[in-house]
């Protein structure tokens, strides 16, 4: 490497990363938030922010794999479908090649687990405010419209009446 290159790496290196490294402290981050991180605070300039992107994937820091993989693992625990993981995915500035390859990973099975999951928390938030209408909407807007879910809310509104 050049010279030049390194002494600027060393500056960077001591001037940038403390910050990033409380940024990236707190829970696993996508290149794209660190970009807007680094924009924000005004760390580094512009021509720089390969370089920093680069000596974070060199050390294993961030990686794009691991943060949607994660998030959606997350989101799916949490009763969210893909339609509202891939709009989460995109607030976070990751490449949608990236997203639909981890997508990919994922069987449709987990994708009915979690509707199934949502549908049953609705379900018992639904038997304590015994209101079957706000059970299905907030289902439909929730995990999206899934089979299983329809199903299962149609029992609901069975079992009420």
């Amino acid at each position: 490497m050049p010279p030049l290159f390194d002494e600027r790496r060393k500056d960077l290196m001591m001037n940038v990363m403390p910050a990033l490294n409380r940024f990236l402290a707190s829970r696993e981050r996508s290149t794209g938030e660190v970009t807007e991180f680094l924009k924000k605070k005004q760390l580094c300039f512009a021509e720089d922010f390969d370089t920093v992107q680069q000596m974070l994937s060199d050390d294993g820091q961030v990686d794009d794999h691991r943060f949607v993989r994660n998030r959606i693992e997350q989101r799916l625990n949490d009763g969210y479908g893909p339609a509202y993981i891939r709009n989460d995915l995109i607030k976070f500035s990751v490449p949608r090649e990236i997203v639909t390859e981890v997508f990919a990973e994922f069987p449709e099975e987990d994708y009915l687990d979690a509707a199934r999951t949502a549908v049953q928390m609705k379900e018992r938030a639904a038997l304590a405010y015994d209101d079957p209408a706000r059970t299905l909407r907030a289902s439909m807007r929730r995990a999206g419209d899934l089979p299983a879910q329809r199903a299962a809310v149609s029992r609901l509104q069975l079992s009420s009446d």
